[in-house]
This record gives C-alpha cells, sequence and structure tokens, in this order.
C-alpha cells in the first residue's frame, strides 16, 4: 500500500492526529536534517520531537568545561593515561536560565566505592550520570540525560542479569561477568566516555533553508548541560584496582558465611 493510499485510509476512518515514534535509529545529522524535512513537506503542521546526542572523550571534557573545580587524578603519571568520568550537575543560575528554570536533575552513582577512595572517604555530590525530564511543562527541551557510556557494554556483558539477585546462580553469573568486564577494560578493548543526550522539539517555523544550521538550538542545549557540569576524572588504573581490591575481598575465605 502506497503512503498516500494509506493517508486517504486514515482520512476515511476519521483519524486526525497519528503519533510515528522510530526508535534507534542513530545516525548522521545529515540523515536528520531530510527525515524531518521530508516529514515538514508533507504536513507544515506536524511536530516533531527529535534526539541528539554527542560523546566527548575524557581530554576534550577536561580542558573545554570551563569549571575550575573539574578534577584529573594520575597517580601513576602515566603517558597517556585513561579515565573514567563521572559527572555532577549542582542547579546553578546559569544552568536554570540556560537549560530550564525548573531544571531539577536526578541523579545516579556510579563508581560509588572508587570515587569514595577518591575523596577520601569524604561526603561529596553524587557524581555519576544525571537526568532531566521536563515533558510536563510547555518547553521545547523535553528531556536531556548525560552518562558515562560504560553502561553500553556491561549491558551486552550482564546479557539480561542486570537488577537480579535473588538466587546465587544469578549473583555468581554477575560476579564473573564484571571480572570479564575489568578484564576488557585492563586489555584497553574498551575505553569509556561521556555521553549528552537531549530530547528536543523542533519549533514550527524551523527553517529547512539553513540546512544543519537548524539543530544549533539542540546543540546550544549540549553545551549548557556541559558547561554546568562538575566532573570528576578517575584514571582507570586506579578504577580497575579499587574494583579488584573489592572483588578479591568478596570471594576471600575471610568473608561471613551468611554473605
Amino acid at each position: 500500500m502506497f503512503s498516500k493510499q494509506f493517508a486517504s485510509v486514515l482520512i476515511n476512518a476519521g483519524v486526525e492526529q497519528i503519533e510515528i515514534r522510530q526508535f534507534a535509529q542513530k545516525g548522521p545529522l545529515a540523515d536528520g536534517f531530510e527525515l524531518m524535512r521530508g516529514f515538514r513537506d508533507e504536513d507544515p503542521d506536524c511536530d516533531i520531537v527529535f534526539d541528539l546526542g554527542a560523546v566527548i572523550p575524557p581530554y576534550i571534557y577536561h580542558f573545554v568545561t570551563p569549571n575550575s573545580e573539574m578534577v584529573r587524578h594520575n597517580p601513576n603519571n602515566e603517558i597517556k593515561p585513561r579515565y573514567i568520568t563521572l559527572t555532577h550537575i549542582a542547579e546553578t543560575t546559569y544552568f536554570k536560565y540556560n537549560v530550564h528554570q525548573n531544571a531539577k536533575p536526578t541523579h545516579f552513582p556510579i563508581c560509588a566505592i572508587p570515587t569514595l577512595e577518591f575523596f577520601n572517604n569524604s561526603i561529596h555530590p553524587v557524581y555519576g550520570s544525571c537526568y532531566g525530564d521536563f515533558n510536563r511543562y510547555d518547553s521545547d527541551l523535553k528531556k536531556f540525560k548525560v552518562y558515562n557510556t560504560m553502561i553500553h557494554i556491561w549491558k551486552n556483558i550482564y546479557r539480561g542479569d542486570l537488577g537480579k539477585n535473588d538466587t546465587g546462580r544469578i549473583a555468581g553469573r554477575r560476579f564473573a561477568h564484571f571480572n570479564q568486564f575489568l578484564s576488557m577494560l585492563e586489555d584497553n578493548h574498551y575505553c569509556p566516555e561521556t555521553r549528552f543526550e537531549v530530547s528536543v522539539k523542533l519549533p514550527a517555523n524551523a527553517d529547512f533553508t539553513t540546512g544543519l544550521d537548524i539543530f544549533n538550538p539542540a546543540l546550544s542545549r549540549v553545551h549548557a548541560i556541559w558547561k554546568s557540569t562538575r566532573a570528576v576524572h578517575l584514571s582507570m588504573r586506579s578504577y580497575i584496582s579499587s574494583c579488584r581490591r573489592i572483588l578479591d575481598w568478596a570471594s576471600s575465605d575471610t568473608l561471613p558465611t551468611e554473605l
């Protein structure tokens, strides 16, 4: 059935509005531009909400973000150290003005024990992933999230065991999977990076004659969130060492049998 035929069926059936969802359609900006322009050509009044993401490696994150509180950590003086970047967003005036006036980011801790060791076991803000949802407000920014891409490899390695702790067998698999994850980091098979993602509503008066500049408002959102973050860059070596100590203790004879 051709698209125009399908549209006729919907019109004859009295359908006034439809919602089209596409997931996992990651691609270059040019592909998204052509897709959205095609929608607006067919229906100038259609609403379009799209996701835009940017992956930022630690060395760029550190040298570009103008935040004096960012911390680097290279205790072994490695020539080319690798880092795991963990983020925190404070509800500053800049953040509320440039991101959203009702911004209340939610934080999820990652690498909690290595981070606690980094701060010498002192109280500190939650570093890890950040998330904000503004769908209930009349705003072009619908939501955002900032996270470390190590979660992608976790999902691949754990094969559905994440969040499950109801049996000893699953706990054992998770233990083995985490060892596999650390081995991949040690062998340089994977280098986690920071990913910024925003969901933005395309303005009704968007001018497609400007080409890819149509994405500038969304990129400005990413930049504003980036500038609002504080970050800790844990050296890969210190992170792995910390995790290895935990695993060695968990598998040692000193662990109480009831645990």
